[in-house]
C-alpha cells in the first residue's frame, strides 16, 4: 500500500482545503480516499556521502555553501546532459540556449518570478539594477516565444546553469546548490491535449528509473479540484501506465500557473528523499504571452519538465544509494558503467617491451569501443594500486603480466562480482561491447580521474 504522505501545499504557504487521495500500484485503475499513509522521516546523516565525494575529489565544498565540480564531477554532469539530450531528441525536441540574464521590465513576468523573489540573484552595474541571473528557463523562454505562432506538438530543451539563493546545510550543497545545472524542457500542445502530458510523464519515469528501482520512488501530484474532476479518467490512465505509488493533493482552488504537477520523489540515502524529475501542465502562460498554435490558432498549453532536476542531485542520489545498498547487502558499491568516469584500470604487474606492446594492442581495442580506461604506471606496489582502484570504485581492474602475455589473457578483478577471473582479450572485448558504457570517451586525459589534480 501507499507509504508516503506529502499532502501539503509548500509552495504557496496558504491554508487550503486539501483532499488527500492515493493511488497504489497494487490497485490499478483506482484512486483511493482512505489509505493509511505515514510520512517517511529522515533516518540518517548525509555526511558520509558528502565525505566520500569530497575525499574522492568529485566535488569541493566551500564554507559559504558553494559546490565546485572537480574533473570526475564534471564528467558525471556532462554524461547526464548527454543522456538528457538523447532522450529528448528521441521525442523530436530542439536544443535552445537562452541568456543567463533576464530583466524584470514587464509586469507580465512578475507572476513567474514572485515566488522566487527572495532567491533571485540581482545584477547591478553602475549602481543600477539591470536584471537577475536566470533561476529557470521560463522567463527567457516566454520572452522569446511571446506573440509567436508555434507548431503543436513541438518541444524544446534548454539545459543550462541556473542560480538561486538557498540557505545550505549538510545536505543542501548538493540538494539545493546556489548554482546548479538543470535539464529543462518545454512542449507546446493544443488546449485539452492532456495525452501529451501523459507521454512525457512516462519519459520522466524512464529518466528516474535510470537511477532507482520502481519501489524506491513515488509520485507526488498537486492538482486543483476542477482540473482533477474534469480529467480524472486521464489521470488514472497516466497512473496506470506509470505504475508506481502516488499521493495526490487536490486543492480547493488553483494556486499556481500549472493545473497539475508531477513531482518524482526518490529515496536517496537512509530514508532521506528529494524530488528528482518534475512535470507541469500549464494552461495559463500560453494565453498570457500570446503564444498561438499554427494549426488551430488557439493559445497553446505549455508542458514544463525536467528529466533529472539538478545534476548535483544525481551525485547525492547515485552515491547515496550505492553506499546504502552496499551496507545492506554486504556488497561493494559501484556506479552504473555509463556513469563511471573510468570503467577499466589497467595495472601492469611487470613492465617490459613485450608487456607494453600487449597493453597497446588492448588499448586500441578499448579505443575502438570508446571505453574509458587508464593505465596505472605509478611506482607503487601492486597491492597499493589494487587498493586505490577499490577506493575509486573501478568496475574492472585488468592485471597484465608475463602469465597473461604468454596465454593471451587478462586477469580481471570484477567489482560487480567481487572476484578475480582470467579471460581472453577477445572475449573480454566481446563482453564489453555488450555492456552500456555510455558514449563519452576520455582516454586522452585519463590521469585526472585518479584524483591527482593540482592540490
Amino acid at each position: 500500500m501507499v507509504k508516503h504522505n506529502y499532502a501539503t501545499d509548500l509552495m504557496s504557504k496558504k491554508k487550503l482545503h486539501l483532499y488527500k487521495k492515493y493511488y497504489s500500484r497494487n490497485y490499478p485503475g483506482k484512486i483511493l480516499d482512505n489509505v493509511d499513509s505515514n510520512p517517511v522521516s529522515t533516518k540518517g546523516s548525509f555526511r558520509e556521502v558528502l565525505k566520500y565525494l569530497v575525499d574522492q575529489k568529485y566535488i569541493f565544498l566551500t564554507e559559504d555553501g558553494f559546490c565546485h565540480l572537480l574533473p570526475k564531477g564534471v564528467f558525471i554532469q556532462e554524461v547526464i546532459s548527454k543522456k538528457a539530450q538523447e532522450m529528448l531528441e528521441a521525442e523530436g525536441m530542439l536544443h535552445y540556449r537562452f541568456s543567463t540574464i533576464f530583466p524584470e521590465t514587464k509586469d507580465i513576468y512578475k507572476n513567474l518570478t514572485s515566488k522566487f523573489k527572495k532567491q533571485l540573484f540581482e545584477i547591478v552595474a553602475e549602481n543600477k539594477k539591470i536584471g537577475y541571473l536566470k533561476y529557470a528557463s521560463d522567463p527567457l523562454l516566454f520572452s522569446y516565444f511571446s506573440n509567436r505562432k508555434v507548431y503543436t506538438t513541438s518541444g524544446i530543451y534548454s539545459p543550462d546553469f541556473c542560480f538561486r539563493y538557498f540557505r545550505t546545510g549538510e545536505m543542501k550543497p548538493l540538494i539545493q546548490p546556489k548554482e546548479f545545472f538543470i535539464t529543462d524542457f518545454h512542449c507546446f500542445c493544443e488546449p485539452k491535449q492532456f495525452e501529451t502530458y501523459v507521454k512525457f510523464a512516462l519519459v520522466n519515469k524512464g529518466a528516474v528509473e535510470l537511477f532507482v528501482k520502481p519501489e524506491d520512488w513515488h509520485l507526488n501530484i498537486d492538482v486543483n479540484i476542477e482540473f482533477f474532476d474534469k480529467n480524472k479518467i486521464s489521470i488514472i490512465d497516466m497512473l496506470d501506465k506509470i505504475s508506481v505509488n502516488a499521493v495526490i493533493n487536490v486543492t480547493s482552488k488553483k494556486t499556481h500557473y500549472y493545473s497539475i504537477q508531477n513531482q518524482y520523489i526518490v529515496e536517496y540515502f537512509l530514508g532521506n528523499e528529494t524530488q528528482l524529475a518534475n512535470l507541469q501542465f500549464d494552461e495559463e502562460n500560453g494565453k498570457a504571452f500570446r503564444i498561438e498554435s499554427y494549426q488551430s490558432g488557439y493559445p497553446v498549453n505549455v508542458i514544463h519538465g525536467s528529466l533529472f532536476g539538478r545534476s548535483e542531485k544525481i551525485l547525492a542520489l547515485v552515491f547515496g544509494k550505492q553506499i546504502e545498498e552496499s551496507k545492506k547487502n554486504l556488497t561493494r558499491p559501484i556506479l552504473p558503467l555509463w556513469l563511471s568516469p573510468i570503467i577499466i584500470r589497467i595495472i601492469p604487474i611487470k613492465e617490459n617491451i613485450s608487456i607494453s606492446t600487449y597493453i597497446k594492442q588492448f588499448e586500441q581495442k578499448l579505443i575502438a569501443l570508446r571505453s574509458r580506461y587508464e593505465i596505472d604506471t605509478r611506482e607503487l606496489s601492486l597491492s597499493r594500486k589494487i587498493l586505490d582502484a577499490e577506493k575509486d570504485w573501478i568496475p574492472f581492474q585488468i592485471m597484465i603480466g608475463e602469465k597473461e602475455l604468454k596465454n593471451s589473457t587478462l586477469s580481471i578483478r570484477d567489482r560487480s562480482l567481487g572476484n578475480v577471473y582470467p579471460l581472453s582479450l577477445d572475449n573480454f572485448i566481446s563482453k564489453l561491447a555488450n555492456l552500456d558504457v555510455g558514449n563519452i570517451s576520455t582516454q586522452n586525459t585519463p590521469s585526472i580521474f585518479r584524483g591527482n589534480d593540482f592540490y
